[in-house]
C-alpha cells in the first residue's frame, strides 16, 4: 500500500500493530475505499511462529479456541493449509 494510506491508517512500514474488533473494521473500510486487495488469514505471534516453523518443515501442533463464525472458519482452513494440526475447542456465543 501507498504511504497516504499507512498515514490514513495510522500505521508505519514493517511494523506489526495489534488491533481491537473495531480498529481492525475501520482499518478494513480504509483498505476497501483505497481499492487494496486483502486476505483474511490466522495470525497472532505464537500463530505465525507456528505457521513459520511448518513452511521449513517441522511437524507442528496448536491447540486452540476459537469462536464458532466465520473468523473461526478462517482461522481453521489457514492452519489446515499450512499443514499445522490442531486440537480445537468452539466456543459458542
Amino acid at each position: 500500500i501507498t504511504p497516504t494510506i499507512l498515514k490514513e491508517l495510522n500505521c508505519r512500514a514493517n511494523e506489526m500493530t495489534l488491533a481491537s474488533p473495531k480498529e481492525h473494521q475501520q482499518i478494513l473500510t480504509i483498505l476497501q475505499k483505497n481499492n487494496c486487495e486483502y486476505i483474511t488469514s490466522c495470525g497472532g505471534s505464537v500463530t505465525n511462529s507456528i505457521v513459520a516453523a511448518s513452511s521449513l518443515g517441522s511437524k507442528c501442533h496448536q491447540f486452540t479456541c476459537i469462536s464458532n463464525d466465520e473468523e473461526g472458519r478462517v482461522f481453521l482452513e489457514s492452519l489446515k493449509e499450512k499443514n499445522v494440526s490442531k486440537n480445537v475447542a468452539i466456543l459458542h456465543f
